[in-house]
């Protein structure tokens, strides 16, 4: 007892100047600095060493004393860290997973809405006489602001969103989910239309066109991807002595 009370009073620094709030600060840092206890669990936690606190003072313990017994009753935080990382498990991988549908979901969203639009802009320009080569770069300019009106939009809902939650909202996947059905019978039944309307080499040039345009935006969005990947790498936390 007296060798586990000793780890855990230099798990939360008891040495010289004391102040209570400071040191279980300190020990709330030391029991959740590697993710495996969630925010609410550690409510629950700093409320129990809170009530021990308070029953081992009326025993005659000093405030220092008292938070080393309480903090050892609760248990040294590297095991509190690895009994709620068996608990919680599956709860630290559904927000993750929860994130990357919501990504998946958004990409297919967006493409198919900008494909329904530049599948509109190629149609109209076989209206008004255009030549395959002309509509297939037209084609490429529409699905580049396309890309990056559905950046802009990505962005705002990013800021508007709760990041912990592991819950999306009601109203954003009805919409996601109408948009996943509407969008693509737009874009067939807009194909249906350039097929009376134009002949088969008018097809191949845009195709051409489409498919160099095409290619370089792909690179683009892969570069900006990994540089923003790069740019928000969380650094590692060095230890100190």
């Amino acid at each position: 007892m007296v060798c586990r009370a000793r780890n855990i009073g230099n798990v939360l620094g008891c040495k010289g100047m004391f102040e209570l709030e400071t040191e279980i600060g300190n020990w709330k840092n030391s029991v959740g600095n590697q993710g495996a206890v969630s925010a609410e669990a550690m409510v629950e936690l700093e409320g129990h060493l809170r009530e021990l606190i308070v029953d081992l003072r009326k025993c005659g313990l000093s405030e220092r004393e008292a938070l080393l017994v309480g903090a050892d009753r609760l248990g040294h935080p590297s095991e509190l860290q690895q009994e709620f990382g068996k608990v919680n498990n599956m709860v630290q991988w559904r927000q993750p997973i929860v994130w990357m549908l919501f990504g998946y979901i958004a990409m297919r969203v967006a493409g198919a809405s900008i494909s329904a639009v530049v599948t509109l802009a190629g149609t109209s320009m076989a209206v008004a006489g255009f030549s395959g080569t002309v509509t297939g770069w037209a084609m490429v300019v529409v699905m580049f602001l396309g890309w990056v009106a559905m950046a802009g939009l990505a962005f705002r809902m990013l800021q508007t969103l709760n990041h912990r939650s592991d819950q999306l909202p009601l109203n954003w996947l009805v919409i996601a989910g109408g948009v996943l059905v509407i969008a693509p019978l737009v874009s067939f039944a807009l194909r249906v239309v350039q097929l009376q309307l134009v002949n088969s080499s008018w097809f191949g040039e845009s195709a051409i066109a489409g498919s160099i345009g095409g290619f370089a935006i792909h690179f683009l969005v892969v570069s900006v991807c990994f540089f923003l990947m790069c740019k928000f790498r969380k650094p590692a936390y060095a230890i100190t002595q």
